[in-house]
């Protein structure tokens, strides 16, 4: 019997059905495996490259932040080492190298210094007279400018109030030999004509005044009028368990943690086309580089500028994704000290 045209097109589309349920052969399957794997790859890692870089980027900042911290707190008081000076033997700077980090103290006038107004010898115990209106080589000894009228020279009030009932430190140069020291500045003792001591008061002057001292021994001698006694603005700066350290005046203040060290290098210059020398210690008259200049002693004033370094530690417990180089961990800057330009 003939088939009709119905009944082979339904036949026709089981034998297609039937072929469709056959599934994928074995090297489709292997084929879209290992390419579903390869683009997995290539995803993946352009994730973790994303995740690196942005992992890197943040902690780069939050290193340069730090680093940026210390400059801007170490920065201005370099540049106005010197300040309110009046002569070139003041020790503006101090700078040392303990355990390969730099301690680097800035010194600053912070009132009129004061004369000295009677000699004083060494190995002795002599006082720090400020005022003797018998000592006529110096008018600065002299002179009483009273200008309130609590009978009090107005120049020893000052220091008086900006000691405000503390022991401070001072220090004494004199400017013809280059030679000082630092003392302990403990009161103020004020005599009249005969040597008796008296209170200043409206109307009453002393005729001398003195700077007490707690008993300080002298190291050399000091002559009258030549010599200057300075109360100076004194801060240091160190690298002390990984964290940067600004002491002022005796207060210490934690500036920035996760430092590994602080590396300052003071470049000396007598002139402009004159040889320049990298030191790495200064002490009050001293230096380590050797220089040769033209003058006998090293003075603040030949410091062209202050180069600093400051590096942080590596960033701990931050994973595998994140690792800074040498250059992401340091910051260098150079510092000009800018009053080094009035001597």
């Amino acid at each position: 019997m003939k088939k009709s045209t119905l009944y082979r097109l339904i036949l026709h589309n089981c034998k297609d059905k039937s072929s469709l349920e056959k599934g994928f052969s074995l090297i489709e399957a292997i084929s879209t495996l290992l390419m579903g794997s390869i683009i997995l790859g290539v995803a993946l890692s352009g994730f973790f490259q994303i995740k690196e870089f942005f992992g890197k980027d943040k902690l780069s900042v939050d290193v340069n932040q730090r680093l940026r911290t210390a400059f801007q707190t170490i920065g201005p008081d370099l540049q106005q080492m010197g300040e309110n000076v009046s002569n070139i033997e003041f020790p503006a700077v101090a700078l040392s190298t303990n355990n390969g980090t730099s301690e680097i103290t800035i010194r600053r006038g912070g009132l009129e210094p004061l004369t000295l107004c009677a000699d004083i010898s060494a190995n002795s115990t002599d006082s720090v007279t400020v005022l003797d209106k018998n000592f006529t080589a110096s008018p600065a000894c002299i002179s009483v400018n009273d200008d309130d009228g609590d009978g009090w020279p107005d120049t020893v009030k000052e220091w008086q109030n900006f000691r405000n009932g503390n022991t401070i430190r001072a220090y004494i140069v004199d400017t013809s030999t280059n030679k000082g020291e630092f003392f302990e500045y403990k009161g103020e003792e004020t005599l009249d004509s005969g040597g008796a001591t008296m209170t200043p008061s409206g109307g009453t002057e002393p005729d001398v005044v003195n700077l007490t001292t707690n008993s300080h021994t002298w190291a050399n001698d000091y002559s009258a009028a030549t010599t200057a006694i300075y109360l100076f603005d004194e801060s240091t700066y160190k690298v002390t368990n990984n964290t940067l350290q600004l002491i002022r005046n005796g207060e210490v203040f934690d500036l920035v943690e996760d430092i590994e060290k602080l590396d300052v290098t003071a470049i000396l210059q007598e002139n402009p086309t004159a040889t320049e020398y990298e030191c790495k210690t200064i002490n009050l008259t001293e230096v380590d580089c050797d220089p040769t200049f033209s003058i006998d002693d090293y003075t603040w004033n030949l410091i062209k500028s202050l180069d600093v370094e400051v590096t942080a530690l590596p960033p701990q417990d931050k994973g595998n994704f994140a690792k800074l180089t040498e250059d992401d961990l340091t910051l260098s800057q150079q510092f000009l000290p800018r009053n080094r330009l009035n001597f």
